[in-house]
């Protein structure tokens, strides 16, 4: 098959993460593939990996959105080449990733999309799909009639004059209705508040629970942590907290709760560490060492592998890629019953607490006690069968095939 992927970035994180393994994955099973990306460096040289905006066109449209409020209607250059890129190539399915952060106009592409009938799988990796101008609805229910008033106007995608929420619900339901080429990929979280939604019931939108995963057998796998130990000076027996997260990024509940965590446990023989530190010294307590963003995998594996627990503080989550990676690398999580969070894993590779409930986090982090092999290996055990990328990315291929059998059955 010829599959055309498209996301905000391709980068070896997060999102980019995904569609890059789903990418090598498509061509290790013999498939054509061609991955179109809007901002951020290109993972791998290669042919087929195509970025299709200009930093130039990217802060134009951050520029224009966060005065307009219309974030998803821009760079008409970038979705002109991808266009272009689409009739050349010809594919026989496109999946979609991230349509949001400033490199595309959304509603023209997805009208090219259902104009030509191209078979179409958008992986909800947040709730961007469903809302109108948000990325996750966080306790907004407006989603379940319609958007309109939206009390987070100046969250991201920020709106700093302008309440587009309404004219963005209406503009992705009428690219929706049609559209039956079109269907939604998401891990339970998302698919369960999906399902729930007035775009997607009003529209008739399919939606799959595929989800996503992570390469078990790659870089995430559990190593030697002795020589980071001493390396972060971390006293012989002093269990490791590990959270992972830009400190600047105030959904990801750093400042506002794993730090202040770290103030309460000062004098328990705890250490923290927080990977993703973009402050400055007077940001962080005393007893929290802090490491700037690690972009090489197998050095950010050995953190995984260094910590007794992952903590998640986020106030928002649609299936965090942090936690996966930590349990592939044989290292439970634990965090706020936020969202999509506990959905990664049930107990015991995973516990949470009632949502910013900081008494209860503390208890269950001085709890914690240190990784031994049995706590590694199910953890390890847990990720490979529930978790790996191959396994999930089988599912959708073989949904992709069997939709692809169905249209020139009908088309015959």
């Amino acid at each position: 098959m010829k599959i055309l992927l498209l996301n905000s970035i391709a980068e070896k994180r997060s999102t980019g993460q995904i569609m890059y393994e789903l990418y090598t994955y498509l061509k290790s099973r013999g498939h054509e593939v061609l991955f179109c990306y809007g901002r951020g460096k290109k993972p791998a040289e290669s042919e087929d990996i195509v970025r299709i905006d200009s930093e130039l066109e990217v802060r134009l449209h951050g520029a224009v959105s966060r005065v307009t409020g219309l974030q998803g209607y821009w760079s008409n250059l970038a979705t002109s080449k991808l266009i272009r890129l689409t009739e050349r190539f010809g594919p026989d399915a496109v999946i979609l990733g991230n349509l949001h952060g400033y490199y595309l106009n959304a509603f023209k592409f997805l009208k090219y999309l259902k104009k030509n009938r191209l078979l179409t799988y958008y992986y909800m990796f947040d709730e961007h799909a469903f809302l109108g101008k948000c990325a996750f609805f966080n306790t907004c229910e407006n989603y379940k009639t319609y958007c309109h008033d939206c009390p987070k106007k100046k969250a991201y995608p920020a709106s700093l004059l302008f309440d587009t929420s309404e004219k963005i619900f209406k503009d992705k339901l009428a690219v929706y209705t049609g559209f039956e080429e079109l269907s939604f990929i998401g891990v339970p979280y998302t698919v369960s508040r999906a399902k729930e939604a007035a775009l997607f019931i009003k529209s008739g939108a399919k939606v799959y629970d595929f989800g996503w995963g992570i390469d078990t057998h790659a870089a995430f796998v559990p190593i030697d942590n002795d020589p980071l130990r001493k390396e972060l000076n971390i006293p012989d027996g002093n269990t490791v907290i590990l959270a992972v997260a830009p400190l600047s990024n105030k959904r990801k509940g750093i400042k506002q709760y794993y730090y202040p965590l770290a103030s309460l446990l000062k004098d328990k023989p705890i250490s923290f560490v927080h990977v993703g530190f973009d402050g400055t010294e007077a940001d962080k307590p005393d007893n929290v060492i802090t490491v700037p963003f690690v972009k090489d995998q197998k050095q950010l594996a050995a953190y995984f592998s260094l910590a007794d627990m992952l903590v998640m503080t986020s106030t928002s989550e649609g299936y965090p890629t942090v936690c996966l990676d930590a349990l592939s690398c044989g290292t439970p999580i634990c965090g706020f019953d936020v969202s999509g969070t506990p959905f990664v894993a049930p107990a015991p590779y995973g516990r949470f607490v009632k949502p910013y409930d900081m008494d209860a986090l503390a208890k269950l982090v001085t709890d914690v006690k240190p990784k031994d092999e049995k706590i590694i290996n199910e953890c390890r055990a847990y990720a490979e069968q529930n978790l790996d990328s191959g396994v999930i990315f089988d599912r959708v291929i073989g949904r992709i095939s069997s939709d692809l059998s169905a249209r020139r059955s009908k088309d015959a």
